[in-house]
């Protein structure tokens, strides 16, 4: 009389119900058919579907049976969880199989009712919307009637958050995913994913959480880069440098904010230290030193506005990067935050000056392309007198500052870099800059290192040995 739909509802129904007595009666016979049941009432259900695509949305036999197939594995699940001294040992770990058929079912049925009836372009959105309440639902459900085996679940959406974003970067990578009321959608599953986190506190063990919100904060970061930078690009088209500002400028103001809010917010900050502000934030440090690194080979034209070195987009967020970074490093060191085991802080920040570094000779190299006209290639700066004698002064004035600061602080191994530095010059101005004597610019460097030189000479003596080291 019913068509598959109904009748896989039908069954699914009576399974559970016939379950549900065998397990208060103590019966293993009506508890083994009421599973049976249910079973065979999914298998009618696929063999004999044949949804009719004009139907309502949601009020149609293809959903509403699917659903109830859900709901009958869902009951019954909780009464096999809820009564386990009713059951033989074997029987046990069933709820689990019935708590994963159940959700198959909830998620088959929504995802193929929204492929159905929902229009592409909001379909992914949509999705990830009806994920998120069905997980809230379940974490909710499983709070109200103690059933600590559906807190479980919702581990998941953090997944299906990583996965929906992954299936836009490749299906629309130039639309951000608060585009097409994505905005609901995305504000909705961070908030849910949060409040899931703090209601399975105490449910889910402690490095599950602890890789849980790792995960969920470089999340966060990706995708307010990824629309923060979609947004510049609406705003301010054809002008790319202003995206991958933002690429860089949105995780070292995430790096800064996590270390300030170290001793400031209790959850999740304070109680998971590690995750959000020791080695949780190191795969973010990493990408900002490839991202500093990137910038400098970039050619960095600010326009609409004038470039002035140092105090122009790019460059002062490359500077704001380094210094969040220093800035973490120095704060592990002080033991101010969780250390890592696997890293030694101290090699970071020699790390941090290498790239130091190379951010001032890319400063330079700039300002040598806007100011004097050549061109932002490595070819054109390597021929280029007027990079070359810049380069040279720069880089002594830096080795002078570096032993300058070594002498004061008595750092004898900092004298040595600076003196390395300054050695690294001197063979660079006999092998490059007076290849050409001639040149006025390479005359110019010569002299100005060679005045620098004896200004070191005669303020920046060596440290003594017995000086403290760092």
């Amino acid at each position: 009389a019913l068509d598959g739909n109904w009748t896989a509802a039908a069954w699914s129904l009576e399974g559970a119900g016939i379950a549900w007595v065998g397990i208060r009666q103590k019966r293993l016979l009506p508890r083994l058919f009421g599973l049976l049941l249910q079973v065979g009432g999914g298998i009618i259900f696929i063999v004999d579907n044949h949804p009719a695509y004009s139907e309502l949305p949601i009020v149609n036999s293809a959903y509403m049976g699917a659903m109830l197939v859900s709901l009958g594995g869902l009951f019954s699940s909780y009464q096999f969880y809820k009564h386990p001294f009713h059951l033989k040992q074997a029987e046990r770990p069933v709820h689990w199989l019935l708590l994963i058929w159940a959700l198959v079912w909830w998620f088959y049925s929504g995802l193929v009712e929204i492929d159905v009836h929902v229009s592409s372009r909001y379909e992914i959105n949509s999705a990830m919307f009806f994920i998120t309440l069905s997980f809230l639902t379940l974490s909710l459900l499983a709070r109200s009637v103690n059933w600590k085996a559906a807190e479980y679940p919702p581990i998941l959406l953090l997944p299906a958050m990583y996965f929906v974003s992954l299936i836009r970067i490749i299906d629309a990578p130039s639309r951000n995913l608060f585009s097409d009321y994505g905005y609901i959608s995305w504000i909705t599953a961070f908030t849910v994913q949060m409040l899931v986190l703090y209601r399975c506190e105490f449910i889910w063990r402690k490095w599950l959480l602890s890789v849980w919100h790792s995960l969920t904060m470089y999340l966060y970061v990706f995708l307010a880069c990824w629309i923060i930078a979609d947004f510049v690009e609406y705003l301010l088209p054809n002008m790319r440098i202003w995206e991958d500002i933002i690429w860089g400028l949105i995780p070292a103001i995430g790096v800064l904010k996590m270390t300030y809010l170290r001793d400031r917010l209790s959850w999740p900050v304070m109680d998971y230290l590690q995750s959000y502000v020791g080695k949780g934030l190191l795969p973010i440090i990493l990408y900002l030193t490839l991202w500093v690194m990137f910038a400098c080979g970039n050619a960095g034209n600010p326009r609409p506005l004038p470039y002035f070195p140092i105090i122009n987009p790019l460059e002062l967020v490359q500077f704001f990067s380094i210094i969040v970074m220093l800035n973490w490093l120095i704060l592990i060191k002080l033991e101010k935050i969780p250390k890592i085991n696997f890293m030694d802080a101290s090699i970071g920040i020699n790390v941090i000056g290498i790239i130091s570094f190379i951010f001032i000779t890319s400063v330079v190299a700039h300002s040598v392309h806007y100011f004097a006209g050549v061109s932002f290639s490595e070819h054109a700066m390597i021929r280029s007198e007027i990079f070359q004698a810049s380069i040279s002064i720069v880089w002594t004035i830096l080795a002078f500052a570096v032993m300058w600061m070594a002498t004061r602080k008595q750092f004898r191994k900092m004298w040595f870099v600076g003196a390395g530095l300054l050695a690294i010059v001197v063979i660079k101005l006999f092998m490059v800059d007076l290849a050409d004597s001639g040149a006025v610019a390479r005359i110019v460097s010569f002299l100005t290192v060679g005045i620098l030189m004896l200004i070191i000479g005669y303020i920046s003596p060596v440290p003594p040995k017995t000086a403290t080291v760092s």
